[in-house]
């Protein structure tokens, strides 16, 4: 369309960009589709003529035309209105809905920022908790069925995902030993874990047969899921059976073999064999000082880990060795006053003060 302008055309000076169009009177303002905003209508409801808004944040407001105050629509405090508390937001599509009135307060019952933490949907097919058409995935008959699984750090929209569906996705991936959420980039924890290795255990075993390297991989994800669960007996048997297939392939003593060694000692410590998690931890710190060299970056951990075995068995003297040894590696590697030592520093504090050498630990 040709712009109206402010002056009639016989008065416009020569340079026409010194004036700007006159503005056209705006529609009124329409609510944002879901599809744009990512608000999910609440089960059994149909989207209403108006912005869903939050009664709960009264310090976030917007202002209409007239200068007037209210709360700030849904898409941008990023709340979901629920079949709860949708009816005392705004009316539905129908008779008998009517609006709040003006000295209407939300109850526990109707608060709709509250409801939102209890309603839990499923990142991959977008089926909510109250739904009927969400279908329970099978577990064992000694667990309690919960379809719903929070499996690494996500938050908002991408919390909670279906386990059955989760497993649909890395099956259809093929990855079968990428366990890391592609949002988050980190790794799977808990039942997904176990349920997801779980399966890369079988596909690695039909594919390379139980003896290979692929399925001892799969064994190690396997044990991490069982140990995070609380099952630490069956995560030790999975680390022992997934160490004799590394030792069988590498052989004993190869730094491959040094991972699953810490993983088995920590396991043997956490069922209360501590001397046994001591030979394990030992063992390992052999391993990775033949094979990087004494002082390497990557015995730093080992030497602090091998200093709480220590601990466990009363042996201070010999802790705060270690850890002196750690603490050296590191400030070697990183600097003085580096991050990375801080650990190291506490822990050998707690040991100075344990000796009786308060001054020192404090100034540790």
């Amino acid at each position: 369309e040709t712009p109206r302008w402010v002056l009639p055309e016989d008065e416009r000076p020569d340079d026409h960009r010194s004036l700007l169009p006159i503005a056209r009177p705006r529609r009124s303002a329409q609510p944002m589709p879901h599809s744009l905003c990512g608000m999910l209508p609440a089960a059994g409801t149909v989207c209403a003529p108006k912005v869903e808004t939050c009664r709960q944040a009264p310090a976030a407001t917007t202002h209409t035309a007239e200068g007037a105050a209210r709360p700030m629509p849904h898409f941008f405090c990023g709340m979901l209105p629920t079949t709860q508390s949708i009816d005392h937001v705004v009316p539905l599509l129908g008779e008998g809905k009517q609006q709040p009135s003006a000295d209407w307060t939300p109850t526990d019952s109707t608060r709709s920022c509250d409801s939102f933490c209890e309603l839990r949907v499923c990142r991959f097919c977008l089926e909510c908790e109250e739904s009927e058409e969400c279908g329970n995935f099978q577990l064992g008959e000694d667990e309690s069925i919960d379809e719903f699984v929070q499996p690494c750090p996500c938050r908002g929209s991408c919390k909670y995902v279906h386990l059955n569906c989760l497993v649909q996705h890395f099956e259809a991936q093929g990855d079968w030993h990428n366990f890391r959420c592609p949002t988050c980039k980190q790794q799977y924890e808990g039942r997904a874990l176990r349920e997801l290795a779980g399966i890369s255990r079988k596909r690695m075993e039909e594919a390379h047969g139980s003896a290979s390297m692929q399925v001892a991989q799969s064994l190690c994800y396997l044990a991490q899921a069982h140990a995070q669960l609380g099952d630490i007996r069956k995560s030790k048997a999975l680390l022992e059976e997934g160490l004799a297939t590394t030792e069988a392939h590498y052989g004993k003593g190869h730094v491959a073999t040094a991972a699953t060694l810490a993983e088995l000692a920590s396991a043997h410590g956490k069922i209360g064999d501590v001397q046994k998690q001591k030979e394990l931890l030992e063992y390992c710190l052999k391993i990775k000082e033949e094979h990087f060299g004494m002082g390497h970056i990557n015995t730093a951990v080992t030497l602090n880990n091998l200093a709480t075995a220590h601990s466990e068995l009363g042996n201070v003297e010999q802790e705060r060795t270690l850890l002196e040894r750690s603490l050296k590696i590191k400030e070697e590697h990183y600097g003085k006053g580096h991050v990375s030592t801080t650990p190291a520093l506490v822990n050998l504090a707690g040991v100075y003060s344990e000796l009786g050498d308060v001054d020192t630990g404090r100034l540790l």
